[in-house]
């Protein structure tokens, strides 16, 4: 357990729902403080240096293993764990995607679904749990989510995963602060 501040303690649930947000949380502020670029960086010893200079030279810290990680960590983990507890804010996320996502095709024993049957955040889950997560070069991310008779598939832009992160973690924010004013 974890001791918060005034002497709360965070149950086993309350622990990994934290401190998957506060590693999305210090990867991205890693990110916006150009540490690749910075001479702390330089003075990180790496086992191995090729490592060290394809992360600084080629994918940086917001790339495509972070937006998967990012996701397991902010939709994967939480999902058993405050998901019903925040219902509301989740379908305000889902109400959110359901108006920016391209190319939407589902269906069930080869029936058409239509969007509004499909919970998207649901399929982002399931995508990023069985890396069938497809990155393409027009800069859009396409979840696959196939299962059984049912196969869904839909693209979100890049240009939209800062936004849909920074609505995940307001969920995460607005939970700890509920449970700081316990």
């Amino acid at each position: 357990m974890v001791i918060m501040d005034k002497g709360k303690t965070l149950t086993q649930k309350d622990n990994l729902v934290f401190q998957s947000h506060c590693m999305v949380a210090f990867i991205q502020e890693l990110a916006n403080a150009n540490f690749l670029k910075s001479p702390s960086y330089e003075w990180v010893k790496f086992n191995d240096k090729d490592l060290k200079f394809f992360i600084r030279d080629q994918i940086g810290i917001l790339n495509q293993g972070t937006v998967l990680l990012f996701l397991y960590a902010m939709l994967v983990v939480p999902k058993e764990l405050i998901h019903s507890e925040y219902q509301v804010e989740f379908g305000e996320l889902e109400s959110w995607l359901k108006e920016r996502i391209s190319d939407f095709e589902s269906t069930y024993k080869n029936k058409q679904i239509k969007l509004n049957e499909v919970n998207l955040l649901d399929k982002i889950r399931n995508s990023v749990s069985h890396a069938t997560v497809v990155f393409h070069k027009n800069l859009k991310i396409e979840f696959v989510d196939n299962y059984g008779s049912s196969n869904t598939s839909f693209k979100l832009l890049m240009t939209d995963f800062p936004e849909f992160l920074q609505k995940l973690q307001n969920i995460f924010k607005r939970y700890f602060e509920q449970f700081r004013s316990k």
